[in-house]
């Protein structure tokens, strides 16, 4: 049995041998190590011990927000490609419905084009995902993709004059640019 008084406003606490209850041999020599060191060296290995401790649970906390925030940008990540698929089905309902338009198709089938249009958009609004602006926009190429060139008189040079593709970006992140035609200037042997 061991006596320390570490803290002298205290009475001196009795401190069983718990080696001989479980008799590990780790534990027989710690506890041989420490019956040898004096109250200041003791409290010295307590105090080191409780700097690695709280060393150790400031490391885990970090480790525990990282594999949270590494987790979040995964789900968000996944949730984009997700909803990057609906672009192509967009587009090609888009396409149908100028199809459908130009021929005359039965009124009934514009309808439900159009409906299943505007659900999609709703999926993508609900997910916080904006098409990118084209139409007598000026060209700007963070977000717009040029596939072409076209004189235009009527406007401005690098004003967009046709969209060929939609684009998308969600929370300022862009998703897939949109594909358009920009404005050139004209050269004066075109008019």
């Amino acid at each position: 049995m061991i006596r320390l008084n570490i803290n002298p406003e205290k009475p001196e606490k009795e401190i069983q041998n718990p080696a001989k209850e479980s008799g590990s041999e780790r534990e027989r020599n710690l506890y041989q190590q420490f019956a040898q060191l004096s109250k200041e060296e003791l409290l010295e290995k307590l105090l080191e011990a409780e700097k690695r401790y709280l060393y150790l649970r400031a490391d885990f906390e970090n480790y525990k927000r990282n594999v949270e925030k590494e987790r979040a940008e995964m789900s968000e990540k996944g949730k984009e490609e997700v909803l990057s698929d609906l672009f192509g089905i967009l587009e090609l309902l888009e396409r149908a419905i100028e199809s459908a338009r130009r021929q005359d198709i039965d009124s009934s089938v514009l309808e439900g084009l159009e409906l299943v249009r505007k659900q999609a958009e709703k999926i993508l609004q609900k997910h916080q995902i904006e098409r990118i602006p084209t139409l007598g926009e000026k060209f700007n190429p963070e977000v717009h993709e040029a596939i072409g060139v076209q004189p235009a008189q009527d406007c401005e040079p690098g004003t967009i004059l046709f969209e060929y593709e939609p684009g998308f970006i969600r929370q300022g992140k862009l998703l897939k640019p949109a594909k358009v035609v920009v404005a050139k200037e004209s050269s004066p042997d075109q008019n």
